[in-house]
């Protein structure tokens, strides 16, 4: 293109030249053609390797970018795209350096390394883990360092390529020197130079639109600014994002679309990045939206500089993270939930990775272990440690079956082992909630429940049943007891009521059988002391005065070696409890304190006041909240083993040797504390003495009214009519004989029914219902109904064994009800009759 122009204006220059002229003319123009082609092939070589530099420049960059910005909400980025264009602009610049020869082997090496970093650190970000965030940040700073060079690359191509371009002008300069005459050969050089320079200029602007378009395509926003905060350009990701056209933010300073204290924030990181702190920097800030709200956005700037140094501005990338931080808002809030719902069940959260073994333990887990959050070390090796070695083998069944997809949850009572070396009852339970592609299980996270108070109360509520069931059957043993001593009792004083005075051998022997019978009453009388049958009559007692009344006979009880304190509260609260059943249970306890002492030794009584709230109740569960009088009777004896506290109130237990006691004594107490509503607490440990301590409720009401005593010998019946119903015909018999004796008439019924058409036929008046209360058919209430109906006049006693069933839940008389306990005597049964038929 350049040789024809040239040889013609060579060939118009001089027709007239000698031969050796146009020879040394073609000459010339056949070495500046020669020239101009090799240059012409040198800076094609040449131009060409700075545009593959440039490009990989670009590469460079958006390899990046997709790399970093894979994944992110919106991204259309593809990781492997990412590192595929990373590795081919490296390869590039790497070749570029290979080019640069000797002179600049030093910026080879250095390149080498950045690489090396960079490719080190990528490994470690892409690997992910908590760590990723530095690892990223560690990436960018790496790849950041990585342009430097790149561009110090660029610098030294460029460099390269003036110095191959002023050699070539030099090869023409001594053309033109040498060929002065051949005008048109230099204007050839000189255009094809012009040429080249605008093929070069061509280029640069091919490579600056390159970068315009990735810069305005991009899916991140972009912005150029000056180091005043002035924008120069944006994309149009970045004014979409703030709500404007492209071409409205340039001019503006960046302080009018960020909140006034992050862009003080902002504004620090670049002034320390201008000083040279630090090559960029990533932020988050809050956007002004041009609605007006707010928008959060996440990024980083760099600053460009001029080959000097000297700041040029800021590139600064932003994406919207709005929404992701509106989930991360949302899994606070959700996280916060979580943990006030786990402290508002008091439960423990566990959290185990089943492949690594590595566990964490909420702080409420570590406090039912005893422990304070993070003082210990966990992991599943050491759980299993800690569990008691016989749950061990049903947890692994259990786990084994959860863990393999046949049981929902895994759920267990477990003992664990504590830091102070008990094991504590807990409830686990869990679920597997991560599973491999093989369904195999790799995290599993539950809860503890602490079951200590629950395992307690089932403890007690046992105990409870088992006094209850022994109770139950002291109470029927009793009742059974108590009608056949009724028999013996009645017919030996009817016995001995027909032979006077006049057999004193053989009246000496029924005395002695009405005795041996009274006193198997009083032992049954215990029994149903036990089993809360016992028939009171209870009255509001100022305990103080009534333990008062009775600490001299107390006294004498427990004899002279053991000293007798008595400690009362002032203002002591009333109580409500029969005053022979408050006597009856301190003679008790003082007889087993006198007992557990060994020669000398002391016995303290107390009285106190005491109110319980919810939460003391919630630890001892035998409460209720309210006001409570405690009696506490402690000695200082030899104490009792854990074991032997467990069953002292069991009927006819002792540790005293044959012919010392009946083992009723304790019973007794504990009978009359529950049937008065109260509890009974025992604290005794081996050579440290035994404290019983009993809690009675506060009375509140008015005093309950008290029995007339009646006279020592009952009068005479006059002849008044008494029905007498009794399903036990050795009873009924004894009954009616003693009344007849009495001088009643009596009307015989072994049933109710056959009671009600004795009524029925009777024909006068009948004074008196004497009925048993527990019979078949019908109870001796319903049956006194039924013929008060009737007969409205008629009057009624009851009779039983026990009233637990008949007249109230705990044997507690109603006030209207006249009741005679069995076994009775002649005298006692005819005094009670009289004490009803008397009463209007």
């Amino acid at each position: 293109m350049t040789a024809a122009p040239l040889h013609q204006r060579i060939r118009s220059h001089s027709w007239l030249s000698v031969g050796s002229a146009v020879l040394l003319s073609i000459l010339v123009c056949t070495t500046v053609y020669w020239l101009d082609l090799q240059q012409r092939q040198t800076l094609r070589a040449a131009l060409t390797e700075v545009e593959d530099l440039r490009e990989a420049r670009i590469d460079l960059s958006k390899g990046f970018l997709h790399l970093t910005l894979a994944g992110q909400p919106g991204s259309s980025f593809g990781q492997a795209e990412g590192l595929a264009l990373l590795r081919q602009s490296i390869s590039s610049l790497d070749r570029a350096t290979m080019r640069l020869g000797a002179d600049h082997k030093d910026a080879a090496a250095s390149f080498n390394d950045s690489v090396s970093r960079f490719e080190t650190i990528l490994a470690k970000w892409q690997k992910g883990g908590t760590a990723r965030a530095a690892h990223e940040v560690a990436l960018r700073v790496s790849f950041q360092q990585l342009e430097l060079q790149a561009n110090e690359i660029d610098t030294l191509s460029q460099k390269r390529l003036r110095r191959i371009s002023q050699q070539l002008d030099r090869r023409f300069g001594w053309t033109i020197f040498a060929a002065a005459l051949f005008l048109s050969a230099l204007c050839g050089v000189v255009y094809q130079a012009g040429r080249a320079r605008d093929r070069l200029y061509a280029s640069s602007r091919e490579s600056e639109n390159r970068f315009r378009t990735i810069f305005e395509r991009t899916t991140s926003g972009y912005s150029l600014s000056t180091t005043d905060e002035v924008l120069l350009m944006v994309n149009d990701a970045f004014a979409q994002m703030l709500g404007y056209d492209p071409e409205e933010l340039p001019g503006h300073p960046l302080s009018s679309f960020m909140q006034a204290d992050d862009f003080a924030q902002f504004l620090e990181q670049r002034r320390l990045t201008v000083n040279g702190k630090q090559e960029s920097f990533r932020f988050e800030a809050r956007y002004l939206h041009r609605d007006g709200s707010i928008l959060w956005g996440m990024g980083s700037s760099s600053l460009l500089r001029d080959a000097g140094g000297a700041p040029l501005y800021f590139i600064t990338s932003v994406m919207d993270m709005t929404e992701r931080r509106k989930a991360e808002l949302a899994l606070r809030e959700s996280e916060s939930r979580l943990r006030f719902a786990l402290e508002g069940t008091n439960d423990g959260l566990w959290d185990i990775d089943m492949v690594t073994g590595a566990t964490y333990l909420s702080p409420r887990g570590w406090e039912i272990l005893g422990y304070a959050p993070g003082e210990g070390e966990l992991s599943r090796p050491v759980w299993t440690d800690l569990l008691h070695p016989d749950d061990l083998p049903r947890t692994r069944e259990l786990l084994q079956a959860h863990m393999e997809g046949e049981t929902e949850i895994f759920e267990m009572e477990q003992r664990l082992l504590t830091k102070s070396g008990d094991w504590k009852w807990v409830l686990t339970r869990g679920k597997v909630v991560l599973r491999n592609e093989v369904n195999a299980a790799l995290r599993m996270t539950g809860t503890h429940t602490d079951l200590t108070v629950q395992k307690k109360l089932e403890e007690q509520f046992l105990q409870a049943q088992k006094m209850e069931a022994i109770g139950r059957l002291a109470g029927g043993i009793a009742h059974d007891f108590n009608n056949m001593l009724l028999v013996i009792i009645g017919f030996a004083e009817m016995s001995l009521h027909e032979l006077g005075d006049d057999k004193q051998t053989v009246s000496g022997m029924l005395n002695e059988v009405v005795k041996a019978a009274e006193r198997s009453a009083n032992l049954t009388q215990q029994l149903l002391a036990f089993a809360r049958r016992q028939k009171v009559s209870p009255k509001v007692v100022d305990l103080n005065a009534q333990i008062g009344d009775t600490i001299a006979m107390l006294k004498r009880l427990i004899g002279e070696e053991t000293e007798l304190v008595w400690l009362p509260q002032q203002e002591l609260w009333p109580v409500l409890m029969a005053p022979s059943q408050l006597n009856q249970l301190l003679a008790n306890l003082c007889v087993n304190a006198r007992d557990a002492i060994t020669g000398s030794g002391k016995v303290v009584i107390e009285t106190a006041n005491i109110s319980l709230d919810r939460t003391y109740c919630q630890e001892y569960p035998d409460f209720h909240p309210g006001d409570y009088v405690s009696l506490t009777v402690t000695d200082n004896g030899c104490g009792m083993e854990k074991e032997t506290v467990e069953r002292i109130f069991e009927p006819f237990f002792t540790t005293k040797g044959p012919g010392m006691g009946t083992g009723l004594g304790l019973s007794t107490v504990y009978g009359i504390v529950k049937q008065n509503q109260g509890t009974i607490h025992v604290y005794s440990e081996p050579g440290q003495g035994t404290s019983f301590a009993i809690y009675l409720p506060r009375h509140g009401g008015e005093e309950m009214p008290i029995g007339v005593e009646a006279s020592e010998e009952p009068s005479q019946g006059k002849e008044e009519t008494i029905l007498v119903v009794e399903d036990e015909p050795e009873i009924l018999r004894m009954t009616t004989d003693m009344l007849k004796l009495q001088g009643y008439r009596t009307i015989a019924a072994s049933s109710p029914d056959e009671a009600l058409k004795a009524a029925e036929q009777h024909p006068g008046e009948i004074d008196l219902l004497l009925t048993d209360v527990i019979m078949p058919g019908m109870n001796g209430r319903a049956l006194a109904d039924r013929l008060l109906t009737a007969r409205p006049g008629l009057k009624c006693l009851y009779m039983s064994g026990y009233t637990a069933d008949a007249i109230s839940q705990h044997g507690v008389l109603d006030p209207d009800v006249k009741y005679i306990q069995k076994p009775f005597n002649m005298k006692a049964l005819a005094r009670k009759v009289r004490e009803v038929l008397s009463e209007p």
